[in-house]
């Protein structure tokens, strides 16, 4: 049946000649200048150091630190693991303002992928699927904010 959806789908965007603008194309670029985010407000100074702690050929756990200094929203030291496999990538944030932050993102095939993740200041939670085709992109989003 999910064949059938997809075969579908291409069909349906084949006539109109779009192409796959993959994960980032010109739509998103054009939208970040209209509706800035978190990234694009930064101030003051920003600095991160990351180790690798252990790794194989296809697994790797990975601590980072980050230090922000002389920003509107105040000091911060931040603490973040995160363990990387083929398929899977987890990740966790604590910082000092007792914000913590938690992600898991899933490749079941190299096109799709599912990805959910936590932020305990806004009590926010987001569950996200996407499906990169031939020819087009597909987003399931699930978001809820207390």
């Amino acid at each position: 049946m999910a064949q059938t959806v997809l075969s579908s789908l291409s069909n349906l965007l084949a006539p109109t000649g779009l192409h796959n603008p993959g994960g980032y194309g010109a739509y998103n670029r054009e939208l970040r200048n209209v509706l800035p985010g978190r990234n694009e407000l930064m101030d003051g100074m920003h600095f991160g150091i990351g180790k690798q702690i252990s790794g194989a050929e296809n697994f790797s756990f990975e601590a980072m630190h980050g230090l922000v200094l002389g920003s509107s929203q105040g000091t911060e030291y931040n603490i973040s693991f995160a363990v990387k496999t083929e398929e899977d990538l987890v990740t966790a944030r604590l910082d000092t303002n007792r914000v913590v932050m938690a992600s898991y993102r899933r490749s079941i095939t190299p096109n799709l992928n599912f990805e959910t993740s936590f932020q305990s200041h806004v009590n926010h939670f987001q569950a996200v699927s996407h499906y990169t085709g031939s020819d087009y992109n597909t987003s399931l989003q699930v978001d809820t904010r207390a």
